[in-house]
């Protein structure tokens, strides 16, 4: 009687049959300073990579590679750096500067530089007209003016690449020594400085007459005189987003009628 190959294959093979391996052969590179341990030269697919990365003479696994100086420094910096909450809700600070203690009620407009000392004050202080610039409220000219500085690459406080980085619309690198000075420092920053000054500039020019509202001819860069939609009515630029909405608004509360 002829036995089944199944049958044969069970008492002679009972763990199945073992074919020759096909892993690559692995080649050693080095051996790591940090772990004593090799670097392999792999196989993959047909292409050849290294489990490691070298770095100065030496290879180095991936999780040993040494950081470098600079990388230190801020790295150090950031952990010895705590961001405190402050004395305002967060999405505030776009527009004041708080105070690292939390019982604290002061609080300072990055615009005129007003001093309040509640929330109430600080609503009111954003509809007191006496405070309006070319028609502007605070929060307005604050907009604007972060809306121009984003276009720049750099931090408005350490003048350092950003990498796109911003927070509440400032633009702001991600360190948060940056973070902390923006919230509670009360240094005025050149590059939002700069913004408020043209605004209060043009302003001024539309006041003594150099530029001609009617016309559009407005006061922007400079000394040099560019054309933008001036709204007599809402007494603001209309080139904005936020004209849009406020001057719909009006018509719907029947401020006034709707002009073609």
């Amino acid at each position: 009687m002829t036995l089944p190959i199944y049958f044969l294959r069970r008492l002679g093979m009972p763990r199945g049959h073992r074919l020759t391996s096909s892993k690559p052969p692995e080649e050693v590179v080095g051996t790591c300073p940090a772990c004593h341990k090799p670097v392999f030269r792999k196989t993959f697919l047909g292409v050849k990579q290294v489990t490691g990365i070298y770095h100065g003479t030496d290879y180095y696994h991936y999780g040993c590679q040494p950081i470098q100086e600079w990388e230190t420094y801020h790295r150090h910096q950031s952990d010895k750096v705590r961001v405190e909450l402050g004395n305002l809700s967060q999405e505030e600070y776009r527009y004041w500067i708080g105070y690292v203690a939390k019982a604290s009620t002061w609080a300072q407009c990055r615009a005129c530089r007003t001093v309040t000392y509640s929330a109430r004050e600080r609503e009111e202080h954003f509809k007191d007209k006496n405070f309006l610039v070319g028609g502007n409220q605070c929060t307005v000219r604050l907009v604007n003016a972060y809306k121009i500085m984003l276009t720049s690459t750099l931090c408005v406080v350490c003048k350092q690449q950003r990498w796109g980085g911003q927070k509440w619309g400032v633009p702001l690198c991600d360190r948060p020594e940056c973070e902390k000075l923006w919230k509670f420092d009360m240094t005025k920053w050149a590059a939002l400085a700069y913004q408020l000054d043209r605004q209060e500039r043009a302003a001024k020019a539309v006041a003594e007459g150099k530029v001609g509202i009617v016309t559009g001819d407005v006061f922007v860069d400079g000394e040099k005189l560019t054309r933008r939609p001036f709204c007599q009515m809402c007494h603001m630029w209309a080139d904005t987003k936020e004209h849009e909405n406020l001057h719909a608004l009006r018509i719907q509360s029947g401020d006034y009628e709707a002009m073609d």
